[in-house]
């Protein structure tokens, strides 16, 4: 059985190397294509959130980058040449994220998840993206998006609830609702 790492970056300044293993075989998930958009339909939904006038917290981006991370996995390794059963295959992804403490706890449950889902073995680690979720967050605001968090770079997120009443909805530190109502124009 071929491993397989697949790690994400988010541009050309994005040094991030996986250490090298025996029997691993690398590939590299440009986030960001050349002219800066981001890759793999993240843009996109993106641009179909803001049409619904919501902007996703930095957890909802890194929600959004797993996904590209476990679609480019399972759609891209043939189970035939990277497996020994012509089905299980061992898949490890490293994904760049805005806060690495909120995702490792959430590390067993995404692989025991992600095990029931494919019937792969999975490996699932996380990285911080200092400089790039800056860049992140000035590329989707140039698009018209407007990603906030706390702790990152970009203002807090709020949520509005139909009492008008503003308030963060968390659930195990994550975001219970990842999206803001935008700027009422």
């Amino acid at each position: 059985m071929t491993k397989h790492i697949i790690f994400g970056r988010l541009g050309p300044a994005d040094a991030f190397r996986p250490p090298r293993a025996v029997d691993t075989v690398a590939t590299t998930l440009d986030l960001l294509d050349a002219a800066g958009s981001l890759r793999f339909g993240v843009d996109r939904a993106l641009k179909h959130l803001a049409g619904w006038h919501l902007t996703p917290t930095a957890v909802g981006i890194d929600l959004i980058t797993l996904a590209a991370h476990v679609h480019a996995a399972d759609t891209r390794l043939n189970r035939v040449q990277a497996s020994q059963d012509g089905w299980m295959r061992e898949i490890s992804i490293v994904v760049p994220v805005s806060d690495v403490a909120v995702w490792d706890r959430a590390t067993a449950p995404l692989e025991r998840m992600l095990r029931f889902l494919t019937g792969d073995l999975w490996a699932v680690r996380f990285r911080p993206c200092l400089a790039p979720a800056a860049r992140l967050c000035r590329v989707s605001r140039d698009r018209g998006h407007d990603i906030r968090s706390r702790g990152s770079p970009c203002s807090p997120a709020v949520s509005t609830v139909s009492s008008g009443q503003s308030t963060n909805f968390t659930r195990g530190g994550f975001p219970f609702s990842s999206a803001t109502a935008a700027k009422a124009a």
